[in-house]
């Protein structure tokens, strides 16, 4: 009987070491794979609340080696001149572009090496479109000229989109809108439909994108030193003003809300572009959060530009464009901006606007 017993208390060891093995097993096989279906197929109750799948969502396109192909000739780069009357890096140590601090012949070689593909969303609702022709023709003199360009035109009223001659791999793409009642509807609804679209079609087709105002020209050179996870513009009425003075969200009920003494720079929501999944993020953020704000009744007093700032004060610009990226025609120009590359056009607000400007 003792021996009996032995045999029975050895087999239950046996079967404790199997269970004990397996067990460890399926650890291994979790830690290293990073799943957890082996457990929940053969130890369900062992996983009561996985946590949620993480998706790399940074980009599908990233940017590559920064290689040129030998032959190309430019002037050497000195490591003792340069702009002086500028800051050219920010205080978290990334560019702030302006002209003579980048030569166009190296970065384009550079990026036109990688061939990416690059969406331009501009919204052209009511009486906007008339800014189309306008803003395409230039884009084609001066936006990104040799590179692959999709200008994705988000219009009420497609019949008004001109036809224009287009460089190589450039196209048209029109995406129909609903109108709108109020300008600040238009601002608003950007966001809710380049999100939409993002999601359904753009993602597909291109690795950069830019948002831009359509009531605007391009008049000198917009190219690849431009590009960036994400780059934002600096606003043209603010870049030499303290951050107490920027027209920040102040009223904490706003999920734009940013308090004094809080901030970089107050950048423009007329431009701004970068990897599409970066910019999928900004803009979908400035959606939700003002669709947070209209469920409590409150508009952030600079519409999606407040929570474009926002955003941008938490989660830095990978590069910082200088008012050269969006002056205005209303606008003198001051000695440290050397070349306009885009400017907003004077028109009568009280006239384009659906609600008379108000």
């Amino acid at each position: 009987m003792k021996r009996l017993e032995m045999l029975r208390h050895i087999t239950r060891l046996h079967i404790l070491a199997i269970c004990a093995f397996f067990l460890f097993l399926l650890g291994a096989i979790y830690i290293y794979s990073g799943h957890f279906w082996a457990l929940e197929r053969f130890c369900p109750t062992l996983v009561i609340n996985p946590p949620p799948q993480v998706i790399d969502t940074s980009s599908t396109w990233k940017i590559g080696d920064l290689t040129m192909q030998p032959g190309l000739k430019y002037a050497q780069p000195s490591t003792q001149k340069g702009r002086t009357d500028v800051n050219a890096v920010t205080n978290w140590n990334v560019p702030l572009v302006w002209e003579g601090t980048f030569d166009p012949a190296v970065i384009d070689a550079i990026y036109k090496k990688m061939d990416p593909r690059v969406a331009v969303v501009v919204f052209a609702v009511g009486k906007y479109t008339r800014f189309l022709k306008g803003f395409l023709e230039s884009g084609e003199k001066h936006f990104l000229v040799g590179f692959r360009v999709n200008y994705y035109i988000f219009t009420d009223n497609e019949k008004d989109i001109p036809k224009i001659e287009l460089g190589e791999g450039r196209k048209i793409v029109p995406v129909s809108v609903p109108s709108a009642n109020r300008w600040q509807d238009v601002v608003l609804g950007r966001m809710k439909w380049a999100t939409i679209t993002i999601d359904n079609q753009i993602r597909n087709e291109a690795d950069y994108l830019f948002m831009m105002d359509i009531d605007s020209v391009f008049r000198n050179r917009f190219g690849a030193e431009s590009l960036s996870r994400l780059s934002a513009v600096l606003h043209r009425g603010y870049y030499k003003t303290t951050r107490d003075n920027f027209p920040y969200e102040r009223r904490p009920k706003s999920m734009a809300y940013i308090p004094h003494g809080e901030g970089d720079y107050y950048y423009t929501a007329a431009v701004w572009g970068g990897y599409l999944e970066d910019m999928y993020r900004l803009v979908r953020y400035c959606y939700e959060q003002s669709e947070v704000d209209a469920k409590n009744n409150i508009e952030a007093v600079w519409q999606e530009e407040s929570h474009l700032n926002k955003y941008l004060l938490y989660n830095k610009p990978t590069k910082v464009l200088s008012p050269e990226y969006l002056w205005s025609d209303y606008d003198q120009i001051p000695q440290d901006i050397k070349v306009i590359r885009i400017s907003q056009l004077v028109k009568n607000y009280a006239e384009v606007r659906p609600n008379g400007g108000n």
